[in-house]
Formats: C-alpha cells, structure tokens, sequence
C-alpha cells in the first residue's frame, strides 16, 4: 500500500513536471502570477522529476516523504492563496487551465496519504541509491544546462534558433509592482532581436490600458537588445491583482508586420480586496 501511494505521487510529480516543460519548451509559461522569471519554473521543474523519481524507485523512507510533505504543503498554500485571490488558473500545469481550487484539493488529498503512510524514523536511510544516482546525474546536468540557456547570450541565441524565434521578449510576464487602484505603474520590457537584419517594433494603445512611453516604433539592430517602457492602468481587478494582455508587433525592412510578441503585465493593488467595490464607486 505505501509503495503504490508512493509510485502514485511520484507519477503525479513527473507528469507535471512534463506538462510544465513541454510549455517552457514553446516559450508559454511561467508560474502563474508568482515570477516573471523562467529560471524559476525550471528549477521547479527539476525538482518534481528528482522527486517524482526518488519516490518511484524508493522505498518508504522518511527522507522522500518529508521532501513530498513540504512540496506538496507548499503546492496546496500556493493553490489556496490564488484560489482566494480569484484566479482562474494556478498555472502549475502548463497549457492546461486549472481553477486553483481543483488543484488545492488535489494537493490537500496527497498531504492525507502521506500522513497516512509517514514512515518510522528507523527507515531514514533505506532507499534504493544505486539506482537513484544515474538519474540524479542527469537531473544535476539538466539543472545546469538550463540555468545556462537562460543566463548566457549564447544559450538564448541557440535556444532562439532551435524555437525559430527571431525577436523575443526575456520575460512574457512583466511584475510592475504595487499601486493604489486607478494609478499607472511603469517598468521596462526588455527585447532582443537574434535575426540577422534590423527590425522595428511597434507598441500598443493606451485604448486597451497598454501604453508604451515613447519608445516605440523603435529600430532594433541584430543582436542588439533593447529597454522598452510599459505601463499599466490600476483597474478591473482579478482578486488583488491587475492583469492586462497585450502584444508588441515586429516589422521587416518591407514594413510587413511579420512577428507578435505576446506580453502580461501584472500589478498588485494594496487595497483591501473587501473594498473593491467602494473604490469603484
């Protein structure tokens, strides 16, 4: 019985962490309204794959279960957070759109399986290590060689290429910070052109709450990265958060709009979410 929950949980882990991956692997995810910065989402990644598997090829040992235990506590105050701020999606399976409350359930119900199975302080040490240690390797290495990608120009130019992106935003979630409701918050977003030839971007309108401060149209030489200025309206909250979908337009030499860059701006509003209601007013 423990180990079937075990083998359960893990493949519970692995499967996640696909979904996540496969959505970092076509550039559209990051954590749900947490982190604007992808390196976070790998790294959470590699640690379901290393958890999922220790739990798989292990035995009952209190070590992958209090690791389980923490993982899985933290997955269930994250779900319950966003839950109570009113968000439609966690974001913790990718593409798949998830109301948080689905997955704090979820999460609530693994805490109690492993409650009931919480091994003895005697088992601390029993685990199958030989055969954890190759697959740990790969992980330690995976860990590395996306850390690397994401750090260095030379690993987002290739990681550039091999997508066929030729204009690419670092960050398709932009945190601009803490405002009070019906103020404008700025921040910069930043773009890199890998291609070989100049191109120029094109920002929105203020029509849609989206404004670029007069950056855009802006000429981007290859390789060349450049600061552009957003700012975002403080209004029509979801929970504490402001959330605006926009996009930033790439043009050729011809002036043929040929890429869309996609980008979300979040604000967080410091006021009460119980007077939503009385502000609107």
């Amino acid at each position: 019985m423990k180990s079937i929950i075990f083998i359960f949980l893990g493949g519970l882990l692995i499967c996640s962490a696909i979904l996540k991956g496969y959505a970092i692997a076509i550039g559209k995810f990051n954590l749900n309204y947490l982190s604007s910065d992808p390196r976070l989402s790998l790294l959470i990644v590699d640690w379901e794959i290393i958890l999922g598997i220790w739990l798989v090829l292990g035995k009952n040992s209190l070590v992958p279960w209090l690791f389980s235990f923490l993982t899985f506590l933290g997955f269930a105050i994250t779900g319950f957070v966003l839950a109570l701020s009113g968000f439609a999606s966690c974001g913790c399976l990718g593409l798949l759109q998830v109301n948080p409350w689905i997955m704090f359930t979820v999460d609530v119900a693994a805490l109690l399986l492993l409650l009931k199975i919480r091994p003895a302080l005697k088992d601390v040490y029993n685990i199958k290590c030989k055969q954890a240690i190759p697959f740990a390797l790969v992980i330690i290495f995976g860990i590395t060689l996306a850390i690397l990608c994401e750090s260095t120009q030379f690993g987002q130019n290739i990681k550039a290429k091999i997508r066929g992106d030729q204009v690419v935003l670092r960050q398709s979630k932009v945190n601009l910070g803490i405002g009070q409701m019906d103020e404008w918050l700025e921040h910069n977003a930043e773009a890199v052109n890998w291609s070989s030839e100049t191109v120029r971007i094109y920002g929105g309108t203020s029509a849609c709450n989206f404004d670029i401060l007069q950056d855009c149209p802006i000429d981007i030489k290859p390789l060349q990265e450049v600061k552009l200025r957003v700012r975002l309206h403080l209004k029509n909250p979801e929970g504490i958060f402001v959330k605006q979908e926009a996009a930033f337009w790439v043009s050729n030499d011809s002036g043929t709009i040929v890429w869309e860059l996609p980008i979300t701006l979040i604000g967080v509003l410091s006021e009460n979410p119980a007077h939503f209601n009385e502000v609107d007013k």
